[in-house]
């Protein structure tokens, strides 16, 4: 980084990350939900180990297979609250085995719910909502202007250990601590969500334009 090499700093530029760009984002069709009746909610798991195999000593976003169950439990428990039906989509990590995961999903409480493992984007464009641990994922969601709760956990933890991620993340409207109500944030997010304050939120961690400013 430019702040580890001082002496070399005009060999550095900071340009933004093209992902996040509004060209792009922008460019990005995505169907009007706002009339429909039952809500689509994406859920990304992270990677989870077998049940019962503990955690190797200094892995932190590998989780535990109870990690996993516990986040989809609590996701049901919140669902059965609200005035609205919805549909969940599960996006398994990439690298979590399907038997593994047809597993977690039988032994856990989530009703009305398909497995996907399609393309990320695929689903993107037709979401009323997304909900997830900590992922990088989520921020490409986010950046679309879908409202996306942030759900924190000890991965989420040890990520915020450091100063620019715990302000980056925490500062989301729609970041969940283990104290708060996940049904209040579900019904504030499909009801009550504006993505304005968060995308400016966001701008001041990723600079806009970058295609520009590389091109250049």
């Amino acid at each position: 980084s430019s702040d580890k090499y001082k002496n070399r700093t005009k060999y550095f530029f900071q340009f933004g990350y093209p992902a996040f760009d509004s060209l792009w984002m922008n460019s990005i069709k995505k169907v009007n939900s706002k009339n429909r009746k039952i809500k689509r909610c994406l859920i990304m798991i992270r990677n989870f180990y077998e049940k019962n195999m503990p955690i190797p000593k200094g892995e932190f976003f590998t989780v535990s297979y109870k990690t996993n169950l516990e986040l989809l439990n609590r996701i049901q428990l919140s669902a059965e609250k609200l005035d609205f039906d919805i549909e969940f989509i599960i996006k398994p990590h990439p690298k979590a085995s399907k038997i593994r995961v047809d597993k977690l999903l039988l032994d856990s409480k989530l009703m009305n719910y398909e497995v996907s493992y399609e393309p990320f984007f695929k689903h993107s464009t037709n979401l009323d909502l997304v909900l997830s641990t900590f992922t990088t994922s989520l921020l490409i969601t986010q950046f679309q202007g879908i409202p996306t709760i942030v759900v924190e956990d000890y991965v989420q933890e040890y990520v915020n250990k450091w100063k620019v991620l715990k302000e980056l993340y925490e500062g989301l409207s729609l970041y969940v601590k283990p104290e708060d109500d996940l049904y209040k944030k579900i019904e504030q997010a499909v009801l009550n969500y504006n993505s304005k304050k968060d995308l400016a939120h966001l701008r001041t961690f990723f600079n806009d334009n970058s295609l520009n400013k590389i091109s250049k």
